[in-house]
């Protein structure tokens, strides 16, 4: 379980896992898709609680999508926005490779990273708030699950732009096997929530 508390411990602001060595961060990343459930969870809970207080109804839908962006956020130390942030400013600001990856290594934020994640808020706010009832609890549920499976296909797919950052311990060994346990955590997730249907748009997508 080494493995589960270096995923929860990295995704999460949880402290699940203080210190991991690591050399056994290669084994966390097969849990990421774990996380993303617990995630999901934890946002669907406080989804069916905002439901109960009678917060969806007009603008009050746009309030309940900001708190739910807002819980996600902070559950996760804003990783995954700090990351899109540098992301976008490596780039339209660099010009060339070296120039990016000196702007990824750079902790500021410049102006394209900002205008990015600000659209990327109303975006996910906008999209809690069109979400139907028939279909929300298992979209709020599955995305974070889903998300969190799709680092393990990048990381098994595209080369590591440094040999060493953040990301560098979780790839050093075991890539394909994690991708393989973290694709059948996030099938199992998506035929019990979704069922059938689920699975075959899942898979027309991915076509």
């Amino acid at each position: 379980m080494r493995g589960l508390r270096a995923a929860i411990g990295f995704l999460t602001i949880l402290p699940a896992a203080p210190q991991v060595p690591t050399a056994g961060l290669s084994n966390a990343v097969a849990w990421f898709p774990v996380v993303g459930l617990v995630l999901g969870v934890a946002v669907a809970v406080l989804d069916g609680l905002l439901m109960w207080l009678g917060l969806r109804d007009g603008v009050l839908l746009l309030l309940e999508g900001v708190l739910l962006v807002a819980l996600l956020a902070w559950l996760t130390r804003g990783l995954h926005l700090d990351g899109f942030m540098d992301t976008c400013d490596a780039l339209a600001g660099g010009r060339d490779r070296e120039r990016r990856l000196e702007i990824l290594r750079d902790p500021h934020v410049g102006a394209f990273g900002v205008v990015a994640v600000v659209l990327l808020l109303l975006a996910k706010v906008s999209a809690l708030a069109a979400l139907p009832g028939e279909s929300r609890l298992w979209t709020i549920v599955l995305v974070p699950c889903l998300s969190r499976w799709a680092i393990l296909v990048v990381m098994d797919r595209f080369p590591y732009v440094r040999q060493e950052g953040l990301g560098a311990p979780f790839l050093r060994g075991g890539s394909r096997r994690s991708l393989v346990v973290g694709s059948v955590v996030a099938l199992l997730a998506t035929v019990i929530l979704t069922g059938p249907v689920g699975l075959l748009m899942g898979l027309a997508a991915g076509l």
